[in-house]
């Protein structure tokens, strides 16, 4: 659980020329690397500037909590899960 801060707030980004799919990891040059790391106020301006097709501000935040709450899950489920090497699942 310690690591789900810079789990899920890092994105390690490769540019290359082209398209992905033409890609031979052997010969393609790369243009640019880097991290890209979110802080906690960076995430927070994410959360209120999403946009939603609900006509209702109760419908708009309904559907954002819904969003949040499926992101929650799916992080409970990765980070909460009981550990595959104990032989319980």
């Amino acid at each position: 659980m310690r690591d789900l801060w810079p789990d899920s707030s890092t994105l390690y980004a490769t540019i290359v020329p082209g398209h992905v799919q033409d890609l031979d990891p052997e010969t393609t040059a790369v243009t640019a690397a880097g991290v890209m790391r979110l802080r906690p106020f960076d995430v927070a301006r994410q959360l209120v500037s999403f946009r939603t097709r609900a006509t209702t501000r109760h419908a708009r935040h309904h559907t954002r909590t819904r969003f949040v709450g499926f992101v929650a899950s799916e992080l409970r489920t990765v980070y909460m899960a009981p550990d595959a090497s104990d032989g319980h699942r």
